[in-house]
């Protein structure tokens, strides 16, 4: 049995006309009721009463009609989706985690992206941050990952975008002492608990961006705490566990408990770049076309003197 045994046979079973159905076919009638009388060999089930004057479905020949339009639809469905995912339509879209910086940014991209491409499921996946992002775009597990530096950076095989260069920011608990402030100085952090986001301060680029530009300026804050992630982190800030240095823009929204104050020192060391960071080789259209969204919506807000 073959796919166009169905449609032989939906044919025969709609027209109730064997040389009706053939002209439909384009076949000569001998040809397709040969064909009909195979299905039914195959089957070892008759599937339509014929006599000189009219052809009738039996009660088998009507179930399988039933049946049979639910595949066809199936199986044009099937096609139609594979085209479309050839052409970029359809199929699952992974990126890294872009972290607050270019929240903004990400969000407001995706929302103008789904539009064109609403069969196309974007997940956001939390892989961490820098070379584990990259350790993952290399293995194809996200095809959009996101890296944070102070300095442009070669990315052999990669191409990347400068998504937003923001200020440093204070960020700590609404109960610490240094929250009654308007702005803080990092001298005032010597001695004080600070957070870092990551499993180890030795592989973590928070921990290495806040130790930089504290150590320059000769400041010895108190012990440093790890954090496991996001939440994790502003968990801790929320209770008063530490204070923490980010790249970010103003008026970024905090989480309940949280805020945001300026820094009064400034310097590049103080600036965090977030870049976004795909394959060279990339071909994939709604992976090249979300990039294309998001390098846009950077390019408005930095136009716009936002970041």
């Amino acid at each position: 049995m073959e796919l166009r045994h169905f449609r032989y046979f939906v044919a025969v079973a709609e027209e109730l006309n064997f040389r009706r159905a053939a002209d439909r076919l384009n076949l000569s009638a001998p040809t397709l009721s040969v064909q009909i009388k195979q299905l039914e060999d195959d089957l070892n089930v008759q599937l339509l009463e014929r006599d000189t004057s009219k052809v009738r479905l039996t009660g088998s020949g009507e179930f399988f009609l039933e049946e049979s339009k639910k595949i066809l639809e199936r199986v044009e469905h099937l096609v139609l989706a594979t085209r479309e995912t050839s052409q970029g339509k359809r199929g699952v879209l992974r990126i890294g985690n872009a972290g607050m910086p270019s929240h903004e940014i990400v969000s407001a991209g995706l929302n103008e992206f789904q539009k064109s491409f609403p069969q196309v499921d974007v997940i956001i996946e939390e892989v961490g941050v820098n070379q584990v992002q990259m350790d993952a775009l290399a293995k194809g597990k996200i095809h959009i990952g996101f890296i944070f530096q102070n300095e442009g950076a070669s990315l052999p095989g990669f191409l990347s975008f400068p998504m937003v260069k923001a200020p440093a920011w204070l960020i700590l608990s609404e109960k610490h002492p240094l929250a009654q402030k308007k702005s803080v100085s990092l001298k005032e952090l010597t001695g004080e608990r600070v957070l870092a986001i990551g499993t180890r301060k030795e592989t973590s680029i928070h921990a290495g961006f806040m130790n930089s530009a504290l150590r320059t300026r000769g400041i010895k804050p108190g012990t440093l705490r790890m954090a496991n992630g996001p939440y994790a982190f502003f968990t801790m800030l929320a209770a008063n566990q530490g204070v923490s240095i980010i790249g970010g823009m103003q008026g970024m929204p905090m989480p309940v408990g949280v805020i945001q104050r300026p820094i009064k020192e400034s310097g590049p060391d103080l600036k965090m770049e977030v870049r976004m960071v795909w394959r060279k080789a990339e071909k994939s259209v709604p992976v090249l076309k979300l990039v294309e969204t998001l390098q846009r919506f950077s390019l408005t807000r930095q136009e716009a003197g936002v970041v």
